[in-house]
């Protein structure tokens, strides 16, 4: 059973993320012709260093939203969000020992891939290849959201860690 403080800290996780989501499907971005992944600089950032942020239910819920706002194939969010969870998770020891760098390193190169994968399902699910420009712009976005976001998801973590322990005592 879910206790109040528990739930506040889901609510704060899931409002946050979901805004996220909220800020890709602006119409602002299309006329740019380009949308950043906001979610994923959080999913990458979270599982490096918050993993007890992650919840699986949560990313559920969030990738079937965010792939029918988009009007991706559902599921394909799912499937990005814990691929990202888990490739993380993986280099998350080396990449925390070597400092703010490699951290940022990291995410280019994470950046790239998962980039690169979304690019792949999206074209498997359509069944023809998608225009590889569709690739370099949406990972420079994220590379130049990359510290506003990382910011605003500190902030977050900082709310969510304000809260005690355990509930009432």
């Amino acid at each position: 059973m879910m206790n109040l403080i528990t739930f506040r800290k889901y609510a704060i996780e899931g409002c946050f993320l979901s805004s996220l989501i909220l800020l890709e499907v602006l119409p602002f971005w299309k006329k740019l012709g380009v949308v950043p992944n906001f979610l994923s600089i959080v999913v990458y950032l979270w599982a490096l260093y918050r993993p007890d942020l992650i919840s699986r239910s949560v990313f559920i819920l969030l990738g079937i939203c965010r792939d029918a706002m988009m009007g991706y194939p559902l599921g394909v969010g799912i499937i990005e969000l814990m691929v990202i969870s888990m490739v993380v998770s993986l280099f998350r020891r080396y990449v925390l020992e070597k400092g703010f760098w490699a951290v940022f390193l990291g995410f280019v190169l994470f950046s790239i891939m998962d980039t690169v994968l979304f690019w792949s399902v999206l074209s498997l699910a359509k069944m023809e290849a998608l225009p590889l420009s569709g690739i370099i712009r949406p990972i420079i976005a994220n590379i130049l959201f990359y510290p506003i976001i990382s910011l605003a998801s500190l902030k977050i973590q900082q709310l969510i860690d304000s809260y005690p322990k355990k509930a009432f005592g």
